[in-house]
């Protein structure tokens, strides 16, 4: 099995590169309703994430209020505003939903596995290895902010972590996933993990297309987060967790039901 893991920039720091670059023009998000409906009826939903520093301390919440502030000014008003899908065009993440991502066993969008249990003990068990590896990172770690963009379907926060232990992680997960797949393709449904290349935390998303002036939104972004690094400083990392996504965007309550498996520093 062919590892999805990509490492297109020095470790221990974060891509330059994400596939979602800076735009003008910007793209409704189909699932994005459903973070504003009850969870019981998009419970058919089945993503599996590996996050870091969910649910977020103040470290976190309190600097991304800061610069919500800001941010909130990007747009025209007529984009703030609740339209016929129940949602603002432009619509910025509740704090409680700030996460940093690691990796997904399987995007909440993706069809359904045959069997959600099997394929759960899996996840489970690949991120318990994972854990209990001498090599796995012990202790707490920071990221510094680097910048923000607003792409066409999405507006992230990018991180830098200097010290190369996300990198570490990654590749310690990658090697254990790789492993039970050797030893039971079947039971991660023949699936590929997703690494992704860059270290990111989400707070924008499109309900409908804005119709403030994309132009006029990158110049009013680019003002808005010129003291990015100034506000957001060193931000430590104290736990890595295994998710089900059942509403997209960690748009979940912290519990049982949700939590498979975690390790905190």
């Amino acid at each position: 099995m062919p590892s999805e893991m990509q490492h297109n920039t020095e470790p221990g720091t974060s891509s330059t590169k994400p596939r979602d670059k800076p735009s003008t023009v910007f793209e409704a998000d189909e699932w994005l309703n459903l973070v504003i409906q009850e969870e019981e009826k998009p419970g058919k939903l089945f993503g599996v994430v590996l996050i870091a520093n969910w649910p977020p301390r103040q470290s976190f919440t309190g600097p991304y209020e800061k610069i919500l502030l800001k941010l909130k000014t990007i747009f025209d008003a007529q984009d703030y505003e609740v339209n016929g899908n129940n949602l603002p065009a432009a619509y910025f993440y509740p704090k409680d939903t700030l996460h940093i991502t690691i990796a997904s066993f399987i995007p909440h969008h993706a069809p359904v596995v045959a069997n959600k249990e099997e394929y759960s003990k899996a996840c489970i068990d690949v991120m318990n290895k994972s854990f209990a590896r001498e090599d796995w990172p012990k202790e707490a770690f920071h990221v510094e902010i680097d910048r923000a963009q607003i792409g066409s379907k999405a507006g992230i926060f990018l991180w830098n972590n200097f010290d190369g232990t996300i990198a570490k992680m990654r590749k310690i997960i990658q090697e254990e996933y790789d492993s039970h797949y050797e030893r039971d393709s079947k039971a991660l449904n023949d699936r590929n993990l997703i690494v992704p290349n860059i270290i990111h935390s989400t707070f924008l998303r499109f309900g409908s297309v804005p119709e403030t002036d994309g132009n006029i939104v990158q110049e009013r972004f680019n003002e808005a987060t010129k003291d990015l690094a100034q506000i957001f400083g060193k931000i430590e990392v104290y736990c890595t967790r295994l998710v089900i996504e059942r509403t997209p965007y960690m748009h979940i309550p912290y519990d049982e039901e949700h939590l498979l498996t975690s390790f905190e520093s």
